[in-house]
């Protein structure tokens, strides 16, 4: 009655137990009311837990507060609660835990999107953007280069120092050439090496001028670092681009498709031209003779003499062309004399792997005019 009647005194009850050397209070009820009442009055480090909670599972709640007085030094007789469950222990390893960094120590950094400037996406991992210059059919593109952003980089070191590599040069060239529809350097003169910094990166310039009367552009690449705003540009690499044959032929009226583009290599010898072809991959050629070599004859010379019209075409006349089917090698040439039909001599194939040889005896060529090819008649 005196429980009931009286001064509950449960805090001081707690105290008391404290000062005996309790450390570790763990109450038995329905529900966690007094031990939220004991954390709150006891003054040192002693820890409470409630076996368990309104509203939770029991399983869960008792191994809970079990495992909370066990982290704190309790004694658990874990193997008298875990029988008949199957329950083992595990052993756990003696040496500190390792961990492995799985994410790049380096990511590129992507800024945002280059048209909201006015710029064109350069589409390449060593250039940003890509601009239209105004006034002139010319090309700028910009790019940031740095060990940090194109960590291979920092593998090319001469002396001591970061290089960029003559090659990552010529790729900016190429990228710059496919841009204006050259797809061959030409020419690329190497002037100073393009050191990247320890820290920080250098800014690069790809410039690409207006095409010249053979259509050939001049390219130059130029680099400064990024922390000297205003000083020089440095000039790194200088050439010239030019467009592929059939590029070119194409801006000359020939429009030659993927059947007759079988060129791979050529080679002048005087006023001789050689040349190695192959029928492209695909293409059948079972039943010909030369297959397709014929309709590219008047390439290998060169095209014939030029007309009134302003155009020039040299088509095959006469001559009988013979050898085995298949794929073609080696094709020679002599180009084409003055006036109005051009002899290209005796042009010959050799077949590869020693199958034979053809020629075509007395053959000649003659100037068919932009007119009578629009007009459908040869003349």
């Amino acid at each position: 009655m005196r429980h009931v009647r009286e001064t509950v005194r449960f805090a001081d009850g707690l105290r008391a137990l404290e000062t005996a050397g309790v450390s570790r209070f763990l109450e038995l009820g329905p529900d966690g009311v007094l031990t939220a009442m004991a954390a709150a009055s006891l003054t040192g480090d002693a820890v409470t837990a409630a076996l368990l909670r309104k509203g939770r599972p029991e399983d869960t709640s008792v191994l809970t507060a079990l495992a909370r007085l066990h982290v704190a030094g309790a004694d658990v007789d874990w193997a008298a609660l875990f029988t008949g469950t199957a329950a083992r222990t595990v052993e756990l390893p003696t040496y500190a835990f390792q961990h492995r960094q799985y994410w790049p120590a380096v990511t590129l950094t992507r800024g945002g999107d280059v048209r909201l400037a006015g710029l064109g996406a350069a589409e390449h991992p060593l250039l940003g953007a890509a601009v239209e210059l105004v006034h002139t059919d010319g090309y700028l593109f910009t790019g940031r280069l740095s060990a940090g952003t194109h960590g291979w980089l920092a593998d090319h070191v001469v002396l001591g120092s970061v290089l960029v590599p003559g090659t990552a040069l010529v790729e900016l060239a190429v990228r710059a050439g496919d841009e204006v529809g050259c797809d061959r350097v030409e020419e690329l003169t190497l002037a100073a090496p393009l050191v990247l910094p320890e820290r920080g990166a250098v800014l690069v310039q790809v410039w690409v001028g207006e095409p010249d009367a053979s259509g050939r552009r001049a390219v130059t690449v130029h680099a400064r670092p990024e922390a000297e705003e205003g000083t020089d540009w440095t000039l790194h690499a200088s050439g010239v681009l030019a467009a592929g044959l059939y590029e070119g032929l194409a801006g000359a009226g020939f429009g030659y498709g993927p059947a007759f583009r079988g060129l791979r290599a050529a080679w002048r010898r005087g006023d001789e031209v050689f040349a190695e072809v192959a029928l492209p991959e695909g293409t059948e050629g079972a039943g010909f003779g030369l297959g397709g070599v014929a309709a590219r004859r008047g390439r290998v010379g060169g095209p014939g003499p030029a007309d009134p019209d302003g155009g020039r075409c040299a088509v095959p006349r006469r001559g009988r062309h013979r050898g085995t089917a298949g794929g073609l090698g080696r094709v020679a040439g002599r180009p084409p004399g003055g006036g109005g039909r051009g002899g290209l001599g005796r042009p010959e194939h050799a077949v590869p792997g020693g199958l034979g040889a053809g020629g075509a005896g007395g053959a000649g060529c003659r100037v068919v005019c932009g007119g009578r090819v629009a007009g459908g008649g040869a003349g």
